[in-house]
């Protein structure tokens, strides 16, 4: 989804841009040589384009953090899997280790009261 908005912040600053070239465009040879205009869209577009790229690299910075924190999540997620595989693994061999007691136990008692 931020990438979506990502695309379409950038999509913005190019119809900016073109808004402005139009503009100076349709401006007579008079008006452009006003320093004045020129300044003050020059500022608009600098200021718009600065604001743009400062949120799209925040974006960027975010969304990359996102990714990594992710990605010690799903490690995190695999270690819990394997740890608790083996944890089985033992209670499994523990129990057989406790039947086989068991039964030489039940062996040696018949044996004796034999």
């Amino acid at each position: 989804m931020m990438v979506v908005v990502v695309m379409v912040m950038v999509v913005v600053v190019v119809v900016m841009m073109m808004v402005v070239m139009m503009m100076m465009m349709m401006m007579t040879t008079n008006a452009m040589q006003e320093n004045g205009i020129d300044e003050q869209l020059s500022a608009l577009e600098g200021e718009s384009l600065g604001d743009m790229l400062d949120f799209l690299t925040k974006e960027l910075v975010r969304l990359q953090d996102e990714r990594r924190i992710q990605a010690y999540s799903m490690l995190a997620e695999r270690q819990r899997h394997v740890r608790e595989a083996e944890e089985s693994g033992h209670r499994q061999e523990e129990e057989r280790r406790r039947r086989e007691h068991d039964e030489i136990f039940k062996q040696v008692t018949h044996i004796r009261l034999s």
